[in-house]
């Protein structure tokens, strides 16, 4: 999961999406993600990744398209300082 600033994030329009397959897709998506089960599992695969990266105790093919969340929770807080500021 990419830590970034609630105040950032943007609200996308499904229902405006021209391309039918496209605007299906996105519904099947947020429909499978909003289920309570699927969040439990969404939570827990992320946590287990999370805490295996940081613990360096992942294989190497994994490390390779992983994040580097530690770094991205660092960027994360100076972004918010830095917007604090200028606010």
């Amino acid at each position: 999961m990419i830590p970034i600033p609630i105040e950032e994030c943007i609200k996308i329009d499904v229902e405006s999406e021209k391309n039918e397959n496209y605007k299906t897709l996105l519904h099947k998506q947020i429909n499978w993600c909003n289920k309570k089960e699927n969040i439990i599992i969404i939570l827990n695969k992320a946590n287990k990744i999370y805490a295996k990266k940081s613990n360096k105790k992942l294989p190497q093919r994994i490390i390779d398209r992983c994040c580097d969340f530690r770094l991205l929770e660092q960027k994360s807080k100076n972004y918010k300082k830095i917007n604090k500021k200028v606010n």
